[in-house]
């Protein structure tokens, strides 16, 4: 049968090798095809597989295996001494403020006077910058601990020594240049960092400084009633759910589901959260995450902290209900925006500039950062959004996993006038005046850096899985291996030569997406194709489909049902 032109996506599949996947499914009693994913992942053995398939908190790395944690903790000892007052300063997203959260409802145990500061992203920006050290000076604090910023920050940390200042340094972005002069840099992604893992996202380093503190004493309660924080602000960064995340990400996720806590009740309540449903990854990334973000787009990010230390029901719901609002008016601004960008880049030439790069006028610098992850999404090509006001440009960009644009934008630093980030997101100002040139620079780097195949998005396929092995066992054995994120995608399956049992329907407000009952044999099962609406003509008439689909349970009206959530689609006519 010849196939038509359909797959989304190139379809990568890597058989495991069949002996190593029968001998781990007998020896973990497990579906073979359950097998296949965990030796896909890197699980060959039984000891590797059973330890990812079970995480435990006692497989958390020393916290001072990383280095200068024996400084930072001293230091802490000192001000706790000698009664000085800290500063805890972080950023305006989840991470960083789920950082702040975490050491305010932390420190204080020990007697120590807990000071917060979280910049506002209007009129300061991201980062650790000399507002921070004038509240600091205001308040006579004489300790600054920073989260999720501040490994780029060397010029604040000398202009905080110059009032007898002292910083601790806790981040988990590049180090780009020397270190800051603090009195420790607490970064597992520093040069020659001796740390396990580099995974970690900003509360995943701040709490290895609780950990610390708790190991030598000067704190006393149980760290696992701060995992919630650190799942939620460790996925809403979009970390590696492997290694220590993992850990922290699937301990935090039980906490979360049955929290006590008012404000993430709250927060919760305001997203439609039926109490006692089970949390995943998906939930915090768009529903929770969302409306925490939304406030520090905005301008207003203590709302949020406020939200993660209340301890009244009614102050944590009234809190919650604010930034819903907020949430709703981000997203009105943010898919105006969207809508002008798209109309410019579907009037550009994407195979010869694969660089997409826009600029607007008094676009809001709070949502481009979002704008520029649905134009990756779309378009599969690196992205960056820049807003000019006041006669600079804020940019924002992301990228696809072949392209770093950390490194872009580092080799084209002398057209910003800062930057930092990730190999994927990152954040610059630029003058007006050398956008054209940082466009050009950016554009020949893409050129030399992009092959053509970098810029088909693909999907990896973990295994091959006939209808009949798809049962509610089987999917809960599957199931085992959450949580699923980046490093640990939910798993994909071929499923071949299927028909349909019955013709497949629109449904969606717009008819967006595909509801099929897939056959094969005297065996058949309910599907569901988000997006592919569009193409339901030619799948109607399908004579047989190859599929891409992660299995599932589908909970409707207290009823549980089997149903594959297909990721792409081959057809033959």
């Amino acid at each position: 049968m010849q196939q038509t032109e359909l797959p989304k996506h190139l379809w990568e599949f890597n058989q495991p090798e069949k002996e190593i996947v029968q001998e781990l499914a007998r020896a973990m009693e497990m579906p073979p095809f359950v097998a296949a994913v965990l030796v896909q992942r890197g699980f060959t053995d039984t000891e590797s597989a059973i330890s990812f398939l079970n995480p435990s908190l006692d497989d958390l790395h020393d916290p001072f295996l990383m280095d200068d944690m024996e400084r930072a903790v001293e230091r802490i000892r000192q001000a706790l001494v000698s009664q000085e007052k800290v500063l805890v300063c972080g950023d305006y997203d989840v991470d960083g403020i789920t950082s702040v959260a975490l050491l305010k409802r932390s420190l204080p145990n020990s007697g120590i006077d807990v000071f917060t500061y979280l910049p506002n992203r209007l009129s300061e920006g991201y980062g650790f910058h000399e507002h921070s050290v004038c509240f600091a000076r205001e308040i006579g604090a004489t300790l600054m601990i920073t989260v999720d910023c501040g490994i780029t920050s060397r010029e604040t940390v000398d202009y905080a020594r110059q009032f007898g200042i002292d910083t601790i340094i806790t981040d988990h972005h590049e180090q780009n240049g020397p270190l800051p002069n603090a009195v420790a840099v607490l970064n597992p992604k520093r040069e020659n960092s001796s740390y396990p893992d580099d995974n970690l996202a900003g509360i995943g380093v701040a709490f290895k400084l609780v950990s610390a503190l708790i190991q030598r004493g000067m704190l006393r309660f149980p760290i696992t009633s701060m995992l919630e924080l650190v799942a939620l602000g460790t996925v809403a960064d979009v970390a590696k759910l492997v290694g220590e995340n993992r850990i922290l990400v699937f301990h935090g996720l039980q906490a979360l589901t049955h929290t006590s806590h008012a404000g993430l009740k709250a927060l919760k309540k305001v997203a439609h959260i039926i109490p006692g449903r089970s949390m995943d990854p998906y939930t915090i990334g768009y529903q929770l995450g969302p409306r925490i973000n939304a406030v520090g787009r905005l301008g207003a990010p203590e709302f949020a902290l406020n939200l993660l230390l209340a301890t009244s029901n009614q102050e944590a719901e009234q809190i919650a209900r604010k930034m819903d609002q907020v949430n709703h008016k981000r997203q009105s601004i943010e898919e105006g925006i969207l809508t002008t960008v798209r109309q410019e880049v579907d009037t550009m030439d994407l195979n010869a500039e694969p660089f997409i790069i826009v600029n607007g006028e008094d676009w809001h610098e709070g949502v481009i950062g979002i704008v520029a992850s649905k134009i990756t999404d779309r378009y599969f090509r690196p992205t960056c959004v820049i807003t000019i006001k006041e006669g600079v440009g804020k940019g924002s960009g992301r990228s696809i996993p072949s392209f770093s644009l950390f490194d872009c934008l580092n080799q084209v630093s002398e057209h910003l006038i800062e930057f930092g980030g990730h190999q994927i997101a990152a954040g610059f100002r630029i003058s007006p005046d050398k956008i054209s040139d940082f466009k050009a620079a950016c554009q020949a780097i893409a050129k030399k850096m992009l092959k053509p195949e970098d810029l088909i998005p693909s999907t990896e396929i973990d295994a091959q899985v006939e209808i009949q092995d798809v049962n509610f066992r089987s999917i809960r054995s599957l199931n085992r291996l959450a949580p699923f994120g980046l490093g640990n995608p939910k798993p994909k399956f071929l499923l071949k030569h299927l028909h349909h049992q019955y013709p497949p329907r629109l449904v969606g407000a717009d008819g967006n997406h595909l509801k099929l009952t897939l056959a094969s044999g005297n065996r058949y099962i309910d599907a569901i194709a988000f997006g592919f609406g569009q193409y339901f003509d030619k799948i109607v008439s399908a004579e047989s489909l190859d599929v891409i689909a992660t299995p599932e349970i589908n909970q409707w009206n207290q009823r549980e049902l089997l149903q594959l959530q297909i990721h792409d689609i081959r057809i033959y006519p």
